[in-house]
């Protein structure tokens, strides 16, 4: 059940209910709550743990929403609230320990820097001069790479504007069936086996 209650923070500049169509908007906005605030709007219990605000988008209207991220037992959940659907919850991590390792998202503010970790530079056994002998050669004939995981891309038609993403997401390709079936085939003509395929976009 959604809390009808009108949220300050999460209004959009101008006064009215309309959804933000600007995420550089709530991101402002968010990084000017306390932990109390959010807590309470978003409705966070005694073992939920706050760890950080970011931008998301609502689930039904697609609209950009403020959402914090939180900790409960071991998992990472999401909670977006959306200024005309409400809240909304979403599980994004069955590991806290991974989830830590691996967020990088700037969107929002920290509330947990415990959880920061910070890793060290590498120090190998080359210096910037030179750089220590291996038995690796270089691979002419590519068809006798061993591939682990065959990436195929099916669309790069993207309608979120995620700064984490590392793809180029803008265009307008969706790639025919028959098409991703050719490349499969020609794969498996080349190398005899696949392992894994992960179709992506």
């Amino acid at each position: 059940m959604h809390n009808e209650t009108t949220v300050a923070f999460i209004q959009p500049l101008s006064g009215n209910t309309a959804p933000d169509s600007d995420p550089w908007l709530v991101s402002a906005r968010l990084k000017g709550c306390s932990r109390e605030q959010l807590k309470r709007d978003f409705e966070l219990g005694e073992g939920h743990h706050l760890l950080k605000t970011t931008v998301s988008v609502c689930p039904q209207c697609l609209q950009y929403s403020p959402a914090v991220v939180y900790q409960e037992r071991n998992k990472v959940f999401l909670k977006k609230r959306c200024t005309q659907h409400g809240l909304s919850d979403a599980l994004i991590e069955n590991d806290a320990a991974y989830y830590h390792l691996s967020n990088k998202d700037k969107w929002g503010q920290c509330y947990d820097e415990s959880r920061i970790i910070d890793f060290p530079d590498y120090q190998g056994c080359c210096s910037d001069e030179q750089c220590c002998t291996t038995d690796a050669q270089g691979v002419e004939n590519q068809a006798v790479n061993k591939s682990c995981t065959i990436l195929i891309e099916i669309t790069n038609a993207c309608n979120l504007e995620c700064r984490v993403c590392y793809a180029d997401a803008r265009g307008d390709i969706h790639l025919p069936f028959s098409a991703v079936k050719e490349y499969i085939l020609k794969l498996i003509e080349q190398k005899g086996a696949l392992d894994s395929i992960q179709l992506t976009g």
